[in-house]
């Protein structure tokens, strides 16, 4: 079920939507800097670079 049909109006669904992706955004990069942090897979995500990171997050 799509959770923004609960908004009455245009102007609600556009906050409430903006907000989910600001918070979607700062998982993200707090997961990024969590294990890059980590002594685990030589301080990359899934051994991944950054290049590799940037190309996940403008899909």
């Amino acid at each position: 079920m799509n959770e923004l049909k609960l908004f009455k109006t245009e102007s609600d669904k556009d906050y409430h939507q903006r907000k989910c992706d600001s918070i979607d955004k700062q998982i993200d990069q707090l997961v990024y800097q969590f294990t890059c942090r980590s002594l685990f897979n030589e301080g990359r995500l899934y051994g991944l670079t950054e290049d590799e990171i940037k190309i996940l997050e403008e899909k």
